[in-house]
């Protein structure tokens, strides 16, 4: 990607930077445009994204970094979803700011936002994207055992807990990642990635992902490289 991008300065008239809970936010909203790629996107998960833009920082914590990102989304400065076992962030004004010579850039990695996302941005949430049907009609007798036998999360549900246990209280918008999580993997596979990830002292719910997702059942050699790519591509200290 290019080394930096442009952000109007009728931000400073926008009543929605206004309405962002402290300056930290507004500093990091704007320091991330520089981070987009050619199609203005961007890392989403939020431990990702305290790495990128505040590496020195210790007291800004990844919970924050998730509030303020959920922020940008709910007053529709950026675009939050999830696609491909991991979570973006877009930004919908970027071509209005920024002429991108694609032959001098490299095509973007990251999957494109869900249509009916950029279709309507009216503040639906990355989780609120409706589940397969099928999946979920295939994959019930999993989700009832992992959640608790209801098939809704709640606060007592097992995978609520592991969550809990392991990465602190999750904020609504982890709920139905959850219920997915559940729906797709089966409950012992669960178990193991959250102990997996609290043993190595993952900050992240995006860890328990990768290791869900490997199919080796994420062994050390695994969680090495994608703690190595991680600082790697993005300056983590």
């Amino acid at each position: 990607m290019a080394r930096g991008r442009m952000i109007s300065n009728g931000i400073a008239h926008d009543k929605r930077i206004h309405q962002l809970s402290d300056d930290t936010s507004r500093l990091a909203y704007t320091w991330l445009v520089t981070f987009a790629d050619c199609e203005g996107r961007t890392p989403g998960d939020a431990a990702v994204v305290r790495s990128m833009l505040f590496p020195r920082r210790e007291d800004i914590t990844i919970s924050q970094m998730e509030g303020y990102i959920k922020q940008w989304h709910d007053l529709g400065l950026v675009i939050w979803y999830f696609a491909k076992d991991d979570m973006w962030i877009y930004f919908p004004a970027f071509f209005s700011h920024n002429k991108i010579n694609r032959e001098r850039e490299s095509i973007s990695k990251i999957p494109a936002p869900p249509p009916e996302l950029l279709m309507s941005n009216s503040g639906v949430t990355p989780e609120e994207c409706t589940l397969n049907l099928n999946q979920v009609k295939l994959n019930q007798s999993n989700s009832n055992q992992i959640n608790g036998g209801d098939g809704d999360i709640n606060d007592q549900s097992p995978i609520y807990l592991l969550y809990t246990d392991t990465f602190g209280k999750p904020l609504p918008m982890m709920e139905k990642i959850l219920m997915e999580v559940a729906i797709k993997y089966p409950p012992d596979k669960i178990e193991d990635a959250f102990k997996i990830a609290g043993q190595n002292g993952a900050k992240s719910f995006a860890y328990v992902r990768a290791i869900l997702e490997d199919k080796k059942h994420a062994k050390p050699k695994f969680i090495d490289r994608v703690s190595a790519e991680a600082r790697s591509q993005y300056g983590e200290r």
